[in-house]
């Protein structure tokens, strides 16, 4: 059973692309998913399943609720990963926010 960390984008705002997260959790749970739990309104959703795709999620919001989000998933192995190779020194009781993009960000420093 793999642990995987899934990332809406651009759901929940200004009105436009509502999706309740009780029933996304719902359809999680339908399409074979266990442990679902979501936070509050973000999209962010962490779950439990044998596979899973961004593809797989995507098409179903858009069959339930006739739109198609933006998705990122990630393992646990991917998410840990992240966390443990942060490039920034963490000092006590500071944060650190990650940000996960789909492409890498183009640095233009001039």
């Amino acid at each position: 059973m793999n642990t995987y960390i899934v990332l809406f984008r651009g759901i929940n705002v200004c009105g436009r692309n509502i999706l309740p997260m009780k029933e996304l959790a719902s359809l999680l749970v339908d399409m074979g998913f266990i442990d679902v739990k979501t936070y509050i309104q973000s999209g962010n959703v962490l779950m439990k399943g044998k596979s899973a795709s961004e593809d797989l999620v995507k098409n179903a919001v858009k069959t339930r609720f006739g739109f198609q989000p933006e998705v990122m998933l990630l393992t646990r192995k991917d998410f840990e990963a992240a966390v443990r190779n942060n490039p920034f020194d963490v000092e006590n009781g500071k944060e650190v926010h990650l940000y996960f993009t789909s492409t890498p960000p183009v640095l233009n420093l001039d």
